[in-house]
């Protein structure tokens, strides 16, 4: 049994549920069950700890102003929300990067989204790949011209500027051309075919479906104070 046979339709509702199930999680004891889960799973998915290190390194700043804003009145709410969102976050990781993109978009399409919100998501995807490539090469031509920023060169600057939007336009109706070419924007009359060669998947799937919602029903009841 591999993790990468998992069906990304069920890997992705599966994945789901925990996430859901371990942001309404209370106890330290359900948190600390949860974490076994989310560690086995990330070992699984051969996902880098470097990618878990880099995203947790990006959110530096909204961990420290949640520790600041809660750390004198409530510092083991800010601890518990912590430990949640770490969690949540790892599962993201593992969501995101043990699917290639168009496996993202077939699984939108299987789950039934509509076709224009889909195609429109994957053209934004596309889009800001190129904007960015656009950008870098003008920033290395401009540093190669010698451009620098001052008050005596705002012309030149608005120029350029200028001309940066206009290529972006230019690029984003090529891309809307080629995606249109290749059938995007248009109903599709099959629906999207996964391997199906793991008949344990959705089986899988159940599984961490029915314990995620054991460990909800664990973590709620032990809110519970009994009057005796």
């Amino acid at each position: 049994m591999s993790f990468h046979c998992w069906s990304p339709p069920a890997r992705v509702m599966a994945i789901l549920l925990w996430i859901f199930c371990i942001s309404s999680l209370r106890r330290w004891e359900s948190l600390a069950i949860a974490t076994l889960l989310v560690a086995l799973l990330y070992l699984l998915s051969h996902v880098p700890w470097q990618r878990l290190g880099k995203r947790l390194q990006q959110m530096g700043l909204f961990f420290l102003g949640l520790w600041l804003l809660l750390a004198v009145t409530a510092w083991p709410i800010a601890l518990l929300l912590t430990w949640r969102l770490v969690l949540c976050l790892a599962l993201g990781v593992v969501l995101l990067e043990s699917l290639t993109f168009s496996e993202w978009v077939q699984v939108c399409r299987w789950w039934g989204l509509p076709p224009l919100l889909v195609d429109t998501l994957a053209l934004t995807h596309r889009y800001l790949f190129e904007l960015e490539s656009q950008l870098t090469q003008m920033q290395q031509a401009l540093f190669l011209r010698g451009f620098r920023l001052s008050w005596r060169r705002l012309r030149p600057w608005a120029q350029v500027i200028g001309i940066f939007l206009i290529r972006a336009e230019e690029r984003a109706q090529q891309i809307y051309l080629a995606m249109r070419l290749r059938g995007y924007g248009q109903v599709l009359q099959r629906h999207p075919q996964f391997s199906e060669g793991a008949v344990w998947s959705w089986g899988l799937t159940l599984s961490a479906g029915l314990g995620a919602g054991l460990l909800a029903i664990y973590d709620a009841l032990g809110e519970i104070q009994l009057p005796f």
